[in-house]
């Protein structure tokens, strides 16, 4: 196999995960930050629209370790890692759709933990439509830990 072109260039260095939005028009990627002369595990996270090259949003994600990231409903994306599940919403009237050429605003939510304990290691999350919503959608997310807990998410 050979690279056959750059995609998109990535503000920061070290992209350690990327997962494409189910419509694959969107990319989402994570890179471990740097402190001079070594890895920190202070992320960031960008959303871009690969094909055209442009990049919509572009943030610090926590100090913490990120082990999974994932798309989910309405332009949302979550990560889970180490004691941690963050979400990020677009923020007021912005629409993170294929159809934008705008930067996209985000806000990120923290997850609250309920019978789990919030120092559990989240190693994955996914997305999973409730299609018991009276609208026919709505999305949950679901996240697994190192001590075997599925957890869903609202």
């Amino acid at each position: 196999a050979r690279t056959m072109k750059s995609i998109v260039t990535i503000p920061v260095p070290n992209v350690c995960m990327l997962k494409f939005s189910p419509c694959g028009v969107m990319l989402l990627a994570v890179a471990l930050g740097t402190d001079h002369d070594h890895i920190s595990h202070i992320s960031t996270v960008t959303v871009c629209k690969w094909r055209d090259r442009k990049i919509l949003y572009s943030g610090a994600s926590t100090g913490r370790p990120v082990y999974d990231c994932s798309f989910l409903s309405g332009g949302r994306f979550g990560l889970a890692g180490d004691g941690f599940v963050h979400f990020w919403s677009p923020r007021g009237d912005a629409k993170a759709d294929a159809t934008s050429d705008e930067n996209q605003a985000y806000e990120r939510q923290v997850g609250v933990f309920g019978r789990v304990k919030s120092s559990e290691i989240m190693t994955c999350i996914s997305s999973l439509v409730d299609i018991g919503k009276s609208d026919g959608g709505g999305d949950l997310a679901v996240t697994g830990s190192t001590g075997g807990n599925l957890c869903l998410w609202e």
